[in-house]
This record gives C-alpha cells, structure tokens and sequence, in this order.
C-alpha cells in the first residue's frame, strides 16, 4: 500500500512515524458534476446542486451536497489501498444495516481514482445527527444519558458477535458487485497492513496463527530493510534491539496458539467462538457516532479499514474506553491558575481546565463499567472471551509495537520474559496503559 511515488493528490509525510496527507484539494465542480450525475439531476435547469465543506479527518474530507429538495453527503478520500478500501467499507455498511444497525446507505461510490474528480469518493445519505465528541459537547450531554448511550452501544457488540465468519479479512464485493456479503471475506484492507510490502499475504487467512506470521514477519522485513550499519552507533544498537524483540515475539506464537486440527476443533456452536472470526470495530470513537437532541444514537459512520477478526481480539473494549482507572476528581482540587501554574484568588468557584479532562476520564471509566455490565447481561459468550482472550490481546500488543518499530519503556520487554518462564503476566502492561493514555490523551 504504501508507495514512495504516491498517485496524484497523495504525500508522505515523515514525522513521528509515517502519515499521508494531502497535496491538492479535491475540486468542487467535480463533486457537482458526479453528484448530478448520481442523483439524475438534469444540468443547467432549475434544480440547485450545490457543494460546500464540512469537515475532514485523517484520510478523508466530507461535503455536504444540496438539491433543490434534499441533502447527501460527498466523502472523498485520499488515493489508499485502491480499491479494496472503499469497496470494502460499502459491503461493510451493507452488511451492518442487514444486522439492523444504523448505518447511512451508499447511494453511489468509486473505489479508485480513475475519475474525473481523481480521488475516490462516496455519496451517501444525509443522517440528522450530530457527533458525539467534543469537550463542550460531552458536558452538555447528562450522564443518564451518556450511560443509555453505552447500553446502545453494547447493543451492537452484542449483535456483531452472533454473526461469525471463516476467515479473517475484510468484506469486499465478488467482481460482479453482487450485493451479499456472506462467505465475501477476501483480503484485508486495515490498519494492520497499512505499510505492508505488496509481497506480503493480506489474507484472507484461515488461523489467528496465519495472520500474526504475516504481520510480524513483515514487521520484521521492513526493520531489515531500514537496517543502517554504517550509521550512528545509537541508532544501529536500537535496530538491533527492536528486530531482537520482534524475533522473541514470533516465537512466543507457538506458546499462545494451537493451530486446530483435527482434535480441538469445536464440536457445538458455544465451543466454536474462539475459532470462529466477527467483524472487529477497532476504531470506534465517540466522533463516529451520531446522536440527536435527546443523545440517542441514530447511526454509525466512518468504516474504512475494518475487518474480521478472532473472537479473542475482536471481543475488546471500544477506543472510548481504555483500561485504566481512574479517582474521582473534585473541583476544590483545581482552582484556576495563572499562565506560571500560580493558583488564583477563586471567590466564585470556577476551576481549571485539566478539572474537565480528568472528570471526563473518570466519567468514561464508569461508562466502561456499565458497558462490560450491560455485555455481561446480553452476552455471557462475548463477555467469556474478553475475559479469557485478555493474555492474547496483551500480546497483540506487542505485535504492534514491532510493527511500528517503537518500544515506549521496558513493559514489553517485562511481558515478553514473564512468558518465556511461563509466568503471570497479569498487569505487567499497566505502565504501557498508563503512558498511552497519557500521550495520546486516554
């Protein structure tokens, strides 16, 4: 997928790890022109189609799109993984709203960027909602709702976890554009191999087993490649160390997994989850999902990158929540300060600004309770493999780590010996949890 001669509109941006951006915007009359054309909208008569820009994330730039009677939405996205990635994300929106989880409906799509606008795009219907981020938002919104929002939530954890796939990849259409999704699983079009070398295998693949091999022998490929013996000492000593690493985690597979065979493949349903693969939301934040006035949830957005998953991995906490805990805090504890962190005379009780973050952290960790609750009372199963998958998705950690050749402190080296020994690794990771909330804002 990535490329060093990126197609038009697309650069590579080295920083703190690799990023795209973009170096065009998309054009306007482009959009008008193929919204005309999608929407039967005769040119040059009476009837209004107007573009205009609403926002944009890390791979993508929305529009909202204007008739004379009614709204849609033009997401264009940058030139990714064609084409796999946007005809991915629409038999993933299809397959969601045969679950009855509310999701816009495509109404016209390419998946490459052999069009006139030159980008891949996708035109979908407009949803009346808002999302539900934002600090002012979240302080707007009672916590009796929040918490109704959460049990949403769990709602369509619960479901996706029912419906169980063979392989692990991403939903993509068979070549005729059939509009079904079952046994569409082919190869993966995620996060995970978002730098992979075009020789690496994406899928689908049959076993947890397959997956972890392909992603960390790329991982380790691409450390080899990026080897600089004759460069500065420090920075041959930590290559060193990093492919050291990722050697120690391929070969703590065979301690983690069985491949199935024969005599422990699953003999009744219950038995065959941990075998089995469930479409894995993993980058589900509160600013992909919409909510109304009342903060009821009326649709998800935003499912690119997705795909199936083990049970053990996919049976998680969302992003919104993380695993650490949190004290309740208290106002009193944070007067206002000036710009040197002087506290300030506080006649009228106001407070600073960290007294908002830290509520909402503390506010989330209670949302995650209720959520891990409401999950025991509608799925016993769901709630057994995220228990039991707990040492699993730990490791998976680490196979992220190697992927992005980057070690925070000493927890996964810590973590990596307790298996060797066949030790406990129970909280050994709370460190690594701790400082990624902390830089990322957890």
């Amino acid at each position: 997928m990535f490329s060093f001669n990126p197609p038009y509109g697309l650069a590579w941006k080295i920083g703190f790890g690799i990023s795209p951006e973009w170096t065009v915007e998309p054009d306007l009359v482009a959009m008008e022109n193929l919204a005309r054309h999608h929407l039967d909208l005769p040119y040059n008569s009476s009837i209004r189609c107007t573009v205009t820009y609403l926002s944009e994330g890390a791979n993508n730039k929305v529009y909202k799109v204007e008739t004379t009677n009614d709204t849609f939405v033009m997401r264009v996205g940058l030139p990714l993984d064609m084409p796999f990635k946007v005809e991915s994300e629409v038999a993933t929106c299809d397959f969601l709203r045969e679950l009855s989880i509310p999701t816009p409906n495509v109404l016209a799509y390419d998946p490459t960027n052999d069009n006139q606008l030159r980008f891949p795009w996708m035109l979908v219907e407009m949803v009346n909602g808002e999302p539900a981020k934002g600090m002012a938002d979240w302080r707007d919104i009672p916590m009796i709702k929040r918490k109704r929002l959460v049990k949403q939530l769990a709602q369509f954890h619960s479901r996706l976890f029912y419906y169980r796939f063979s392989t692990i990849g991403s939903l993509i259409y068979s070549p005729n554009y059939e509009r079904q999704t079952q046994d569409h699983v082919r190869r993966a079009t995620s996060l995970d191999f978002f730098f992979a070398d075009e020789a690496t295998p994406r899928g689908p693949f049959e076993t947890d087993i397959q997956w972890l091999y392909a992603r960390l022998h790329d991982a380790r490929a691409r450390q080899v490649s990026q080897f600089q013996p004759n460069g500065p000492e420090a920075l041959w000593h930590n290559q060193q160390r990093m492919l050291n690493f990722t050697d120690r985690v391929i070969r703590c597979i065979p301690r983690l997994f069985s491949a199935p065979n024969e005599h422990n493949l699953a003999k009744t349903p219950s038995e065959s989850w941990s075998n089995a693969m469930i479409l894995f939301a993993a980058d589900l934040l509160w600013g992909n999902m919409l909510i109304d006035d009342e903060a009821d949830l009326v649709a998800y957005i935003d499912w690119e990158f997705v795909s199936t998953a083990p049970c053990w991995a996919a049976c998680r906490l969302p992003k919104i929540f993380n695993e650490r805990n949190y004290e309740e805090p208290f106002k009193e504890d944070y007067p206002p300060e000036l710009d040197d962190g002087t506290p300030m005379p506080n006649p009228n009780g106001e407070v600073n600004d960290m007294y908002w973050f830290d509520l909402m952290d503390y506010q989330c960790m209670v949302l995650r309770d209720i959520d891990l609750a409401e999950m025991a009372t509608l799925n016993p199963a769901w709630m057994r493999e995220y228990r039991e998958g707990a040492v699993k998705r730990e490791f998976l950690e680490l196979v992220l780590s190697a992927e992005k050749a980057y070690i925070f402190n000493g927890y996964e080296w810590d973590w990596l010996e307790k298996v060797e020994k066949e030790e406990s690794t129970n909280g050994v990771l709370d460190g690594l949890h701790r400082e990624n909330d902390d830089l990322f804002g957890g």
